[in-house]
């Protein structure tokens, strides 16, 4: 079914070819009309929370064109079939998603230029080339798994999976970390860290290959291997490093700078996914990220296999063990129990974020732009939303909230603030869940991942 508007026709299929002469081609580009509800408040809304800027200048059009080709607005099938389709999201609406992300860039540089420490210590080469290979690696892995995040939810919707379909996915995933996290530092232990850094490079590229089969079966595989992977990351290369440190008889005080350029450097790589992911996605769709990051964990398992030499921890305790003497700590000291019970409130209400931004924000930007004769409201917004660049500023803001989290815990204990934060973030969530507005949807996300990276 077809729509005409003057030179341009609609159609139904969101992946067939728009069929656009050179003249409304043209017309677009330099107009770049937007179609709305006729609803004054709406025409109101568009036009204030996405307002033109201009185009002129060298770096304003190099940002145009970098941002059109990589955040999504050129897309392809998951089969990597390119659409030359033109977006809702049109000059306007680009800018301002373009100026949301670099206003929360340079408000995070400030922060972070701010709480840098001017004391720099004093190691040795051994130990830096130590840290830098252990970083390359550390890096690597967060990378990999970062390059997943924007696309996995899309990915399944372009298989043509439901909401309810796409939710037991990641039950599942989540569930698989769960159980697998129970024993997975046992299994480091007695089969050596450096062989679970490797494991962990081959389960989840399995993982990611499973991603070329639209078939659900295959993809609830790829998701078990992803969760198992996660349990892996989030404990073996970190056990890894402080158990080489030690072995080396490196001064314990220099941990806290390893573990400080950890957490910079994994804020600077969540952020350079989203982009990278949008690059790769918008030219041979959503499947691609998930390549990228079998190419990354390719390089992991050799670089790993050939650098680091492997260590053990107390290869006689078993998994059982450790869940057992984990229960008795809880039962004798109830204090670790409720630490534990706050942890997993918020992350449960974190990994609930996970899986509904992508379809909060593509339904709510789809009511902007989509009218009563076209596609639906979140095909409309799936098409047109910048996926990797919302996700690249959704790390931004963590990082953010890393740094006044740093800043704000000098001078108070957590305890006299979290409960503020905790509040924060339930706010935010109900205004996820009771608002329809996009901007105000993508400020409350913004404000939930502030508040998110307090929860550590």
């Amino acid at each position: 079914m077809l729509r005409e508007e003057g030179n341009l026709r609609v159609g139904r299929n969101r992946h067939a070819r728009l069929d656009v002469t050179p003249d409304a081609r043209r017309q677009t580009v330099h107009s770049s009309p937007v179609t709305v509800s006729r609803h004054p408040a709406k025409r109101a809304i568009v036009a204030l929370l996405f307002a033109k800027h201009s185009n002129s200048g060298s770096t304003a059009a190099f940002l145009q064109l970098f941002f059109t080709r990589s955040c999504g607005l050129q897309t392809a099938t998951p089969s990597g079939r390119v659409t030359d389709r033109l977006s809702f999201v049109d000059n306007r609406m680009l800018s301002g998603y373009i100026g949301w992300f670099l206003f929360l860039t340079a408000v995070c540089a400030v922060l972070v230029i701010r709480s840098r420490s001017v004391n720099k210590e004093e190691v040795t080469k051994e130990f830096t080339e130590f840290r830098k290979n252990f970083l390359i690696v550390y890096l690597m892995a967060m990378l990999s798994d970062w390059l997943q995040g924007p696309y996995v939810y899309k990915l399944y919707k372009d298989y043509g999976y439901s909401k309810e379909d796409i939710a037991i996915l990641f039950i599942a995933g989540f569930g698989s970390s769960m159980v697998f996290g129970t024993i997975v530092g046992a299994m480091a232990d007695k089969y050596g860290r450096k062989n679970n850094a490797m494991l962990f490079g081959v389960i989840y590229g399995l993982s990611c290959v499973t991603k070329h089969f639209p078939n659900y079966h295959i993809l609830m595989i790829g998701r078990l291997l992803g969760g198992m992977a996660t349990s892996i990351l989030y404990s073996a290369f970190e056990s890894w490093m402080v158990a080489e440190h030690t072995s080396n008889a490196f001064p314990p005080e220099w941990l806290s700078s390893t573990f400080a350029l950890m957490t910079f450097g994994n804020g600077i790589v969540a952020i350079a996914a989203g982009v990278i992911a949008s690059a790769v996605a918008g030219l041979a769709g959503s499947v691609a990220p998930f390549d990228c990051s079998l190419l990354v964990l390719i390089a992991l398992t050799v670089v790993v296999h050939q650098t680091w030499t492997e260590n053990y921890g107390d290869r006689s305790v078993g998994a059982g063990l450790n869940l057992q003497k984990a229960l008795d700590v809880m039962q004798n000291n109830p204090r670790v129990l409720l630490v534990g019970l706050i942890q997993s409130c918020f992350e449960s209400a974190m990994y609930l974020f996970v899986f509904s931004w992508t379809p909060q924000l593509e339904v709510s930007l789809g009511k902007i732009i989509a009218t009563a004769k076209t596609d639906k409201a979140d095909d409309v917004g799936s098409e047109n939303l910048p996926h990797g660049l919302i996700f690249a500023g959704f790390m931004v803001c963590i990082m953010i909230g890393s740094n006044l989290f740093g800043s704000i815990v000098k001078n108070k204990r957590p305890e006299d603030f979290m409960r503020a934060v905790f509040a924060l973030s339930s706010l935010s969530m109900s205004i996820m869940g009771v608002s329809d507005n996009h901007v105000v949807q993508l400020l409350a996300c913004c404000i939930f991942e502030v508040s998110d990276a307090g929860r550590t």
